[in-house]
């Protein structure tokens, strides 16, 4: 990546639903990464500029991820706030599940099934260009995971004002390293892990309160249950079982799995891998890709391929769909930055700058088109 000083990059913000991830474009990792406030853009801008970043924004180009399929009208929101508000030099927008691509795909096709905190979208991209018709976003997604473990804490005996007070204390711990889904099957890449996890689980967790005293209490069972996932029961339950796995199929019949993937060529041999990616905060939650998989091999005519030998804890799933195979790659947990660091490779890309849109230009014409979608290779 292009060697610039801090002082002439592009500050790249992404505001995820419940991270947000900031630094400057070109670089390989952020600079911080926070849970995001319940606070309006504006404020969210002025948190970073003022106190994380402690830059003058009117020196600088933003650059700002946006999920594939974000209205205009939100795009020229955020835009409008940036120049009056803050006088940005410029500004530009990023494709998230792009940027996925750029992070983890040797290629520019295939599905991305992104679960995030409020919402999980499901995006084919085609040429590194998303197919907008076909994008679909399901309101299920960490929150519902969330508020089931607020429940479950509440019904074990702990205190709401406990809960509420150590919010950004525990749920990090909890979500990421405590609870988990286990689907019982041998099968499974995280079985490996989810037995690890059982294992090693302590009984007890201890908390500071602001004095700085300890607070110990026990933990319910760590096991969150799978009728969470596969039922959808009420508003605030993840399902897989139909709508997303339903959209996934539709996907692979419309495009065909030879078109969601891309040519590899090593040590002179080539060949074609479908490429679907699972990522997002929520999909980190132990146990939640493996039952995503189970559910898409119970529910639809997907079939494991078994040509291929693997370690039981590969992260790479392959199956086949009407006699083609293809791959599912689950990105890690421990890199919750991938749309940011993707946005940040191809942000600083030289023919990236055709996109900023300039103080100058939004000032002759406030109702400008901002690009979310392109091709920049």
């Amino acid at each position: 990546m292009a060697q610039n000083s801090d002082e002439t990059r592009h500050i790249l913000i992404e505001h995820g639903s419940y991270i947000t991830h900031c630094g400057y474009a070109g670089k390989d990792e952020t600079e911080i990464s926070f849970r995001t406030p319940p606070i309006s853009i504006e404020a969210q801008f002025k948190n970073i500029f003022v106190e994380v970043l402690n830059v003058d924004p009117a020196q600088h180009k933003i650059v700002i991820v946006k999920d594939a399929g974000t209205a205009q009208q939100v795009l020229r929101d955020e835009a409008h706030i940036l120049f009056t508000k803050f006088r940005v030099k410029a500004c530009a927008f990023v494709n998230a599940q792009v940027g996925i691509f750029y992070s983890w795909v040797r290629g520019s096709n295939g599905l991305i099934i992104d679960i995030g905190y409020e919402s999980t979208i499901i995006v084919p991209i085609i040429e590194l260009m998303t197919q907008i018709d076909f994008i679909a976003a399901f309101p299920m997604a960490g929150r519902a995971i969330e508020q089931f473990i607020i429940g479950h804490l509440i019904k074990h005996g702990i205190e709401k004002d406990i809960i509420e007070n150590h919010r950004e204390q525990l749920f990090p711990y909890l979500m990421r390293d405590y609870f988990y889904f286990d689907s019982e099957s041998e099968h499974d890449f995280e079985r490996e892990a989810i037995e690890k996890r059982r294992r090693e689980l302590p009984k007890y967790i201890s908390l500071q309160d602001k004095e700085g005293e300890s607070i110990e209490f026990s933990l319910p069972s760590p096991v969150l249950p799978l009728d969470l996932i596969v039922e959808k029961n009420d508003s605030h339950h993840l399902s897989f079982s139909k709508e997303i796995n339903n959209h996934i199929i539709k996907i692979l019949e419309i495009f065909g799995v030879d078109n969601l993937g891309s040519l590899i060529e090593f040590d002179n041999t080539s060949w074609w891998v479908g490429s679907i990616i699972i990522t997002g905060g929520a999909s980190n939650i132990l146990g939640l890709r493996s039952l995503l998989i189970r559910e898409l091999l119970k529910t639809t005519e997907l079939k494991r391929y078994t040509e291929c030998e693997r370690a039981p804890s590969c992260p790479l799933v392959d199956l086949e769909f009407r006699n083609v195979a293809f791959t599912i790659r689950n990105v890690p947990p421990e890199h919750n930055d991938s749309i940011w660091l993707g946005a940040s490779i191809l942000s600083s890309l030289s023919t990236f700058k055709r996109f900023f849109v300039s103080k100058e230009t939004y000032q002759n014409n406030s109702d400008i088109f901002f690009l979310l979608d392109y091709k920049v290779l």
